[in-house]
């Protein structure tokens, strides 16, 4: 009888740059929509006005949060949501032309990826909480997330510096001329 709260996976948030915002477990409930739901209404109280989110079908799914009671302060907040670069060639052309990042304005060329690369390496995890119970796989990955963090802010970090190093250069040598 209680199979059907047996987890599926996790839905998750990242920035762009690739550090985790929240997740999520997905239920086997029978409401599909409810985890992207619940992280579009987190992102929308907590970051506010104008944001963009990829989602592999974003296109069907902002219908879906326009028709939710998200939908008001979503549109009030003129939020938006597209398809990621690699799932928008397998839409049709309108879809194309509505979602895909290249034809939305100040996307610049972010593919929008990072959450493959986020399960990805977190494939790793899989033979060690394979058999794990529900309580020990937040354990790990809480703590896979808090290391993807650090890693992504020591990377972030180090792009910083190096940038900075590089300016710092740069117009040193133009003082010398």
């Amino acid at each position: 009888m209680w199979a059907i709260f047996d987890g599926t996976g996790i839905f998750i948030a990242a920035c762009r740059h690739g550090i985790m915002l929240w997740y999520a477990d997905m239920v086997k409930s029978g409401k599909l929509v409810k985890c992207p739901l619940a992280i579009v209404a987190k992102i929308l109280d907590v970051i506010g006005e104008r944001t963009l989110g990829a989602y592999d079908i974003g296109c069907r799914f902002t219908s879906t949060v326009c028709a939710s009671s998200l939908g008001p302060t979503f549109m009030e907040k003129q939020s938006c949501l597209c398809i990621d670069a690699f799932h928008g060639y397998a839409h049709n052309y309108v879809c194309q032309m509505q979602h895909h990042p290249l034809g939305i304005k100040g996307t610049g060329l972010e593919d929008f990826g990072v959450a493959k690369h986020i399960f990805s390496a977190s494939n790793a995890l899989a033979p060690v909480i394979r058999y794990a119970s529900p309580y020990h796989h937040h354990v790990f990955f809480d703590l896979f997330f808090k290391q993807w963090d650090e890693d992504k802010y020591s990377n972030i970090g180090l792009m910083l510096l190096n940038n900075y190093w590089r300016a710092q250069k740069s117009s040193q040598q133009r003082l010398s001329c």
